[in-house]
């Protein structure tokens, strides 16, 4: 498979975070931290990156929080060849997909073993998710209100923690087992990146609402 260890990841979000231009103009990311399991809380610092943000243990990797594992959800594309468009649905409960969320187990699942996926993720050109043409793109982060992808991003992570909603990651899980990334669509590269082309291997963040699902896609 083209994009390695893919699959999704079904959990429940309990922090975020978010770097902005004068931490990373390159290739920033929104971090949401998670856990997946339901009944029982994991320990940990909540205040543990905030006390490290200026002065972090190791400028050349991401922090992690102990306890939680970590989204790398990027909210800039990297290089003057390729943009970062979004889409968001705040109703997708006719899809097809919602189903097959609601009965999966939480945790990690590779895409070949999840159930009544058949090997097949989430593919923005194929899916029938949404029109591919209405995908706006916004800067990543600038002065004032509403305006940048944080503003857009930031009010639906914090509804989503606050009412311990689900989510479903798609995505490749780190080396180290403690997370997810390419959170993004991983098809259509620009030459150089073509070899990382995947098929039914698009990543995205999806949340569950009570009744209602809500897409957010990157």
């Amino acid at each position: 498979m083209p994009v390695d260890d893919y699959g999704v990841w079904k959990g429940v979000p309990v922090l975020y975070d978010f770097e902005y231009h004068y931490e990373d103009p390159e290739s920033p990311h929104l971090s949401l931290y998670y856990h997946d399991n339901p009944n029982e809380e994991p320990e940990f610092d909540s205040a543990f990156r905030r006390k490290f943000r200026d002065n972090p243990p190791n400028r050349n990797k991401p922090m992690e929080i102990p306890g939680l594992f970590r989204a790398a959800i990027n909210i800039k594309s990297r290089g003057r060849e390729s943009r970062l468009a979004y889409w968001v649905d705040h109703d997708m409960g006719d899809h097809f997909i919602v189903d097959k969320l609601r009965n999966l187990e939480f945790g990690f699942h590779p895409i070949e073993q999840a159930e009544g996926f058949n090997g097949r993720g989430l593919d923005y050109i194929r899916g029938n998710l949404f029109a591919t043409q209405s995908g706006r793109v916004l800067p990543h982060d600038i002065p004032g209100q509403n305006n940048d992808i944080i503003d857009v991003l930031e009010p639906e992570v914090r509804k989503a923690i606050d009412e311990k909603a689900t989510i479903y990651l798609f995505g490749s899980m780190f080396s180290t087992n403690n997370g997810i990334h390419n959170v993004h669509m991983n098809q259509g590269n620009v030459k150089k990146f073509k070899k990382d082309d995947g098929v039914y291997q698009d990543g995205g963040l999806l949340i569950q609402v009570y009744t209602r699902t809500t897409r957010l896609v990157m």
